[in-house]
């Protein structure tokens, strides 16, 4: 989520601009985000640790094969453009409202900030805190999704592919000093085509920022003229 020198631009030369991600960003900064991210599961809806994938002892195939289908099983291109929906309709970046029957069970989750594994964790820790968002953040959307389509033909080998979007997303918070958020950036979802009732599967979710994460989480603190 990020803009290119702090917010406007377009999706025009995105291809020439360089990208942050998780493996570029410092150590403090990780240690920093994924501390908050603790503090807020603390005392979110999800108390301590989700069930984990593996706490009934049953295996990831059996997790899998045991898991209601879609409603709707989606080819490649049904599910970029379901995942633009999230954006322009949904809202997810703000909200945090997913689809999860997008998504494979062990689904992979990056941003340059965190990354880690597992659908039920990214529920959890968007559902803890979006309280918080409903209470700090004002006049937020997505104001521009730039584009969402397949990556190439769309096939990336052993019956999978890829979706990439990009987007710019603004908001301002409801603090004393009332930072203003506005971010651009690209998200990249990897699918496994699973076939039959199952079709595709986003199995990775990878954001890339036009800011450096230090850069995004200072806008947390740097006061903003509404």
């Amino acid at each position: 989520m990020a803009s290119t020198g702090g917010g406007g631009g377009g999706g025009d030369d995105d291809d020439d601009v360089k990208l942050s991600n998780y493996k570029g960003t410092s150590g403090a900064v990780k240690g920093l985000v994924s501390g908050l991210t603790a503090v807020v599961n603390a005392f979110g809806v999800g108390g301590g640790d989700v069930a984990s994938s593996g706490s009934s002892g049953a295996t990831r195939r059996e997790r899998r094969e045991a898991r209601p289908p879609p409603s709707t099983p989606r080819n490649p291109t049904a599910l970029a453009a379901d995942i633009a929906r999230e954006f322009t309709e949904a809202k997810y970046l703000w909200t945090g409202d997913i689809n999860p029957e997008m998504y494979d069970l062990y689904c992979t989750f990056t941003d340059p900030t965190l990354s880690f594994a597992g659908l039920e964790t990214f529920q959890r820790n968007l559902a803890n805190l979006q309280p918080v968002l409903s209470r700090l953040v004002r006049d937020s959307d997505v104001e521009q999704l730039y584009s969402c389509e397949l990556a190439g033909d769309g096939k990336g080998g052993g019956g999978g592919g890829a979706v990439r979007a990009r987007w710019r997303m603004t908001g301002n918070l409801r603090v004393p000093w009332r930072p203003r958020i506005d971010l651009e950036g690209q998200t990249t979802f990897t699918f496994k085509d699973y076939g039959g009732d199952r079709g595709c599967l986003i199995t990775a979710y990878q954001e890339e920022w036009g800011l450096s994460a230090g850069e995004a989480v200072m806008q947390l603190v740097t006061p903003f003229k509404w």
